[in-house]
């Protein structure tokens, strides 16, 4: 069984005008490295008797210098990109904020927002998100058998691929929230389960 914490990365510029990303490379405000050094003291504090072996990272600068900066906090030698925990590609509505995408494209506004996000052109569909969510998790598992391991990644593929491993709904993951899952291949299939997560709002079945 391996042990993984996911982290989403730290605040942006573009997190601060909620502007969507994706696979912008957008790096972190001073807000987001205060918020990944909290993010490393959530973990030091919840799992005081964790022997974290590998820091594992979004190749996106975000995410890139959030697992930096919570590596070096915990004194994580092993530190490296695995690109499969890369963001959404939001394709047309990167760079913009929601009310500019409702602008653009009226049936936005419409249904909800997490709805409309299925609406904009380009965006990387969610069925492959997940996928990729779950792939970066299994390559952890196989390669970290009986580890800790913290990947730190991206909102959307976070909320997308836990939703769908956990039969839960995450909801919206706070700029460097955490959530803690165990993991293991039981006949050749991704298993987990969840431990804890960082932020207030329950987990609750869909």
């Amino acid at each position: 069984m391996t042990r993984i914490a996911l982290v989403r990365h730290g605040q942006t510029s573009w997190n601060a005008a909620n502007r969507f990303q994706g696979s912008s490379d957008v790096e972190l405000n001073d807000i987001g490295r205060d918020q990944a050094l909290q993010g490393a003291a959530w973990l030091a504090e919840s799992l005081p008797n964790a022997q974290w072996d590998s820091i594992r990272f979004s190749p996106l600068s975000r995410a890139a210098e959030t697992g930096g900066i919570i590596g070096d906090a915990l004194s994580i030698e092993a530190q490296g990109a695995l690109p499969s925990l890369t963001e959404r590609d939001w394709g047309l509505a990167e760079g913009l904020t929601f009310e500019e995408c409702v602008e653009r494209w009226p049936q936005m506004g419409e249904v909800d927002e997490f709805a409309a996000r299925e609406l904009i052109p380009g965006a990387e569909p969610p069925d492959l998100v997940i996928a990729r969510g779950r792939y970066a998790l299994s390559t952890l598992v196989y390669r970290f058998p009986d580890a800790q391991v913290i990947a730190v990644s991206h909102g959307t593929i976070l909320r997308l691929a836990v939703n769908d491993l956990l039969g839960g709904q995450v909801g919206f993951v706070p700029n460097t929230g955490v959530i803690v899952l165990d993991a293991w291949h039981e006949d050749g299939e991704l298993a987990v389960e969840f431990v804890k997560k960082s932020w207030d709002a329950t987990l609750s079945s869909r």
